[in-house]
């Protein structure tokens, strides 16, 4: 009897998860928020390895299949992800996509300007790394996922909420840890930090690539004076891309070269992947600003 019990639990649950739309998300720290709305429903799957830049990734057959099939795609948008219009349009899968970044609610940030004094027309696309935006974010995916699966909208939406106080509770504690830092002493080399930069309460020196351009050697001059001016420092540097100028950037100044990463390479892709990303990036940054006071 208990057998038998136990064998239509599963049944159902396994129809409950059946039922469940396909869906695909482009990026890791997306894919984290969809994870967490979809819980106890269903599990997405994801497009892009944390390994790569999402840039200027190329899409394999494999990845044009995932898309073909999906009932639903949340991606970030074009301004980050620029090879996925034509891609999607190819699956005949761009009236299933959602590009969240372009939702209502979310923050989005002028781009770092190229030169002192100037001001940028363009957006910046990391809009992930303010966790009030991935909070608003997680509504967004529970209003697309309920109008794909009406079955399940409650439940999207109730993990949607959870997953929007997990952020405040997280904006909190960055808040908290920052508090008090001098905050003027550090940069990056990849230009993906300013939404985490407000988070924080900081303000940095700057970065060496912005916009997808290098710095050439004007800006790399004027880097290296708002260095020197600063003292010791912190440059932080992402493991997705080159890191080949930071000789010519650090010679002869005081600087401690430390990990910023804002994809996440190495965690395991889940519900919690978003919040590990976060709590490294804390510990990477916070760990340098305080090894150098």
């Amino acid at each position: 009897m208990r057998f038998a019990v136990f064998a239509i639990f599963l049944f159902f649950a396994a129809a409950a998860e059946a039922d469940a739309p396909r869906v695909v998300v482009s990026t890791a720290p997306l894919h984290s928020v969809v994870s967490a709305v979809m819980k106890g429903a269903g599990e997405p799957d994801l497009l892009l390895p944390a390994n790569v830049s999402p840039h200027d990734y190329r899409l394999k057959p494999s990845d044009m299949k995932k898309l073909s099939d999906a009932d639903v795609v949340f991606w970030n948008g074009k301004m980050l992800e620029g090879f996925l219009p034509k891609a999607l349009e190819a699956a005949q899968a761009t009236g299933k996509s959602i590009p969240v970044m372009q939702g209502d609610g979310i923050l989005l940030l002028k781009a770092r300007p190229l030169r002192k004094g100037a001001e940028s027309e363009e957006t910046d696309p990391h809009f992930w790394l303010l966790p009030d935006n991935m909070g608003q974010a997680a509504l967004i995916v529970a209003k697309a996922l309920s109008r794909a699966d009406f079955e399940h909208a409650d439940l999207y939406l109730k993990n949607a909420e959870r997953f929007k106080e997990r952020m405040s509770a997280l904006t909190k504690e960055i808040k908290d840890k920052f508090s008090g830092l001098r905050g003027d002493n550090f940069l990056f080399f990849h230009d993906a930090f300013l939404y985490f930069e407000r988070t924080c309460g900081l303000k940095s020196l700057g970065a060496v690539e912005v916009g997808g351009s290098s710095a050439g050697a004007g800006r790399l001059m004027e880097l290296r004076g708002r260095m020197a001016k600063a003292g010791k420092t912190c440059l932080f540097v992402s493991p997705q891309f080159s890191k080949n100028r930071i000789s010519v950037l650090t010679e002869g100044l005081s600087v401690k070269v430390g990990e910023a990463d804002p994809m996440g390479v190495g965690l395991n892709p889940g519900e919690n992947f978003y919040t590990d990303l976060i709590h490294n990036l804390i510990q990477s940054i916070y760990g340098c600003l305080k090894e150098i006071e």
